[in-house]
């Protein structure tokens, strides 16, 4: 009797674990699911001696993209900031406020997600402000490629 006590115990004691586990993992796993986002990051080097970097980082959580993009061409002034805005399909829209010179700024940023790379819109000039500003007919023609993200 004892023995089959003992083993009624011990099964007893190993469901109640096991059902406890499952609610943990159960509860736990809500929260890791809905914050799951992607991170994403690209670079773009130009300029004569291709010495000019720009280098965007994407989280990506649904339908909203956040980040960090910095553009610093060589021997210039750098923009350095970040981003927010939402994804649709691979279209990405946000602003980017950065600082340069000292001064805090923000522009509209448009993206669109194509293979491993990562097409912006160009900006036009603004005649009367003298600011850039993406137009009807501004064009994805700005090519990101793909790279690691640092840990």
């Amino acid at each position: 009797m004892k023995k089959s006590l003992t083993l009624l115990v011990a099964a007893f004691t190993m469901y109640s674990c096991g059902n406890n586990n499952a609610n943990n993992n159960a509860s736990s796993e809500k929260p890791t699911a809905e914050l799951q986002y992607d991170t994403l990051c690209f670079q773009k080097v130009s300029g004569n001696s291709s010495q000019d970097t720009a280098t965007i980082q994407l989280l990506i959580q649904g339908e909203t993209v956040t980040g960090r993009f910095s553009n610093v061409p060589f021997e210039k002034d750098a923009r350095v900031g970040t981003l927010s805005g939402t994804k649709k399909n691979e279209l990405i829209m946000g602003t980017w406020t950065f600082s340069q010179e000292g001064m805090a700024d923000s522009m509209q940023v448009e993206f669109k997600l194509s293979g491993n790379n990562l097409l912006q819109k160009e900006y036009k000039i603004d005649s009367k402000t003298g600011r850039e500003v993406l137009t009807g007919s501004s064009k994805f023609s700005i090519v990101f490629d793909k790279i690691r993200c640092p840990d």
